[in-house]
């Protein structure tokens, strides 16, 4: 019995000491179950929610891909160096979502490559979770805290931005975090259910205890306790992360623990299906001419950036039938710009002529342009993103100032 003791106490001295080794590498980032730091979001009346001002120096993660980088906020709510207000000095304003502000560390950011290569101030105002309709509301209030109209107006649109616009506004922030105010009620009609504001309570709480936001769930014992270890066991969180995806053995002997493998492709697969999506399209087409119109008050260029999604380059990763669904999104939006006259870049063509596309069971996240399992572009691919844009807008002259149209909104 005494030589079982020194065993085991043996055995818990190496496991504390591996553990401590692990929370000194990048493995730490698997204890995060926030991606962004508490209070990093702010609630707004207007809009759900917005980045907060002047926000310190904080980590933010990406859990499943291991990966940690700062993030911080100016005295303009965007992931930027403050802005120091010169007269003299022309400016290009960046809007977008999470692809704008969120996944890679600053300097690989696409929109601090295009003020490398430009050599011209790029005020990087993303924000995650945005859609088109709060994007052109931030891209107000960023121009009027200035004083000063930009040369140029670019955004980088997302696909997700349709269902952000047609849930407007579709989040909030519960003591510090994000949570889902506006949600489908049935996603095949497209009715929506507006959460009170003790149900968003709710949800707020059931993540901070389960680090989940539904209530309806069982083994709430389990997932508690599950939670704890998310929170605080480096070595739990890697275990799970390998037999996860062991399918067989999940499903045999960890299915209620482990929870869902992960698996390449997004929520919004399936969304073109639903006859409501056209709506949601026409809402926020009609939320990018806003852009445009206030663009061209204000005597800027506007340019819309057309994110190509993870499975759009990678083919492979999506069946052909969602990828026609897909293509008959983009086409419409690319109709209606034209018609517009709105300048746009689709990244999907230069992002496939440098993408390595043989089939594969998942993409290398040092190697490829997205990372493995988060959906985001990896510093590769906000780099040549980065180098497409300019490259883009030096062609079009788009930094030049364009003639003023006189409106209300001046």
């Amino acid at each position: 019995m005494k030589n079982f003791f020194l065993t085991l106490c043996s055995l818990l001295i190496v496991f504390v000491l591996f553990e401590a080794g692990l929370r000194l590498t990048n493995y730490k980032a698997l204890l995060s179950v926030n991606t962004l730091p508490k209070d990093y979001m702010k609630k707004d009346k207007e809009i759900g929610f917005d980045i907060a001002e002047n926000f310190g120096v904080k980590k933010a993660f990406l859990t499943g891909d291991m990966y940690s980088y700062d993030v911080w906020s100016n005295e303009l709510g965007c992931f930027d160096k403050p802005y120091e207000k010169k007269k003299s000095e022309d400016y290009v304003l960046l809007l977008g979502d999470s692809f704008t502000q969120y996944a890679t560390e600053f300097d690989y950011k696409w929109g601090t490559q295009i003020e490398k290569i430009l050599g011209k101030r790029v005020l990087k105002c993303g924000v995650r979770g945005f859609g088109t309709k709060q994007e052109l509301i931030k891209g107000r209030r960023v121009v009027k805290k200035i004083g000063k109209s930009p040369s140029l107006i670019v955004v980088g649109w997302y696909w997700n931005d349709i269902e952000d616009d047609y849930l407007f506004p579709r989040r909030t922030t519960y003591d510090g975090l994000t949570v889902d105010k506006v949600d489908f009620q049935d996603i095949e009609k497209g009715t929506l259910k507006y959460r009170t504001e003790e149900e968003i309570q709710t949800i707020g709480k059931f993540w901070q205890k389960y680090c989940d936001t539904h209530d309806n769930f069982n083994y709430k014992r389990l997932r508690s306790f599950k939670c704890f270890l998310k929170r605080n066991v480096v070595t739990w969180n890697i275990f799970k992360e390998v037999i996860r995806n062991n399918e067989t053995v999940r499903k045999t002997f960890f299915s209620k623990l482990m929870g869902s493998p992960r698996k390449p492709g997004s929520s919004i697969e399936n969304l073109p299906r639903h006859p409501w999506f056209q709506e949601a399209i026409s809402k926020n087409l009609d939320n990018i001419a806003e852009l445009r119109n206030f663009s061209e008050t204000q005597g800027a260029n506007f340019l819309v950036v057309i994110i190509p999604k993870k499975e759009h380059v990678y083919s492979f990763m999506l069946p052909s039938e969602e990828q026609e669904y897909q293509d008959s999104v983009r086409k419409r939006m690319i109709t209606f710009f034209n018609n517009q006259g709105i300048n746009y870049l689709d990244l999907k063509e230069g992002f496939q002529k440098e993408a390595d596309l043989s089939p594969r069971p998942w993409l290398d996240s040092k190697k490829d342009l997205y990372w493995k399992y988060d959906g985001h572009w990896n510093i590769n691919g906000n780099m040549l993103a980065g180098k497409l844009v300019s490259k883009h807008i030096k062609e079009n002259k788009l930094t030049s100032k364009a003639p003023k149209r006189v409106s209300s909104l001046d």
